[in-house]
């Protein structure tokens, strides 16, 4: 997600939504190297980000809640833990948004979705995320040869925001 403004470079709140399914099994490694990837280029940036991280099967759970950039780039490997499971995004994007509603949101939002799709709710939860925070910036990612493309670019859309498949190095 590029998440420089036009007037400059900026800090924001970054919030990772990581799909830990059991058909995400094959892909977690790649979405953990993309996570540790785009913090390291926004910790070379000089950015000082506080991050969130929402990881969900057919449950959801915060893993970290507005942690200083450096922080969670060194603790990155006990924070992303592989689960496994179904797959729900409807609870994954209800605690994003209760996460979001919780803390003063002193910074841009930016939210990384990041599944293979295979989940049939979410749009009203991703609804309900944009009409409480309309400037939220979000890009989903497909993972995997299987990914669920449209479901994804369905979340993208009701958001305004961009589809990603492929080299996420190029979107940071």
């Amino acid at each position: 997600i590029e998440t420089e403004s036009k007037g400059g470079h900026g800090s924001h709140h970054i919030l990772f939504v990581l799909d830990d399914s059991g058909s995400m099994h094959c892909n977690w490694s790649g979405l953990v190297t993309a996570v540790k990837h785009y913090l390291s280029v926004r910790q070379g940036k000089g950015m000082r980000d506080l991050i969130s991280i929402v990881i969900f099967n057919s449950t959801a759970r915060v893993q970290c809640e507005r942690m200083p950039l450096l922080e969670c780039s060194r603790n990155l490997d006990s924070i992303l833990r592989y689960g496994g499971g179904g797959t729900a995004f409807g609870p994954a994007l209800r605690l994003s948004l209760d996460l979001l509603l919780k803390q003063n949101q002193d910074l841009p939002i930016a939210m990384l979705f990041m599944s293979d799709g295979g989940s049939g709710d979410g749009d009203q939860e991703m609804r309900e995320i944009v009409s409480k925070f309309p400037h939220i910036k979000v890009d989903t990612m497909a993972f995997g040869n299987d990914a669920d493309h449209g479901k994804l670019q369905t979340l993208a859309n009701i958001a305004s925001g961009t589809l990603r498949i492929g080299n996420f190095n190029l979107y940071v």
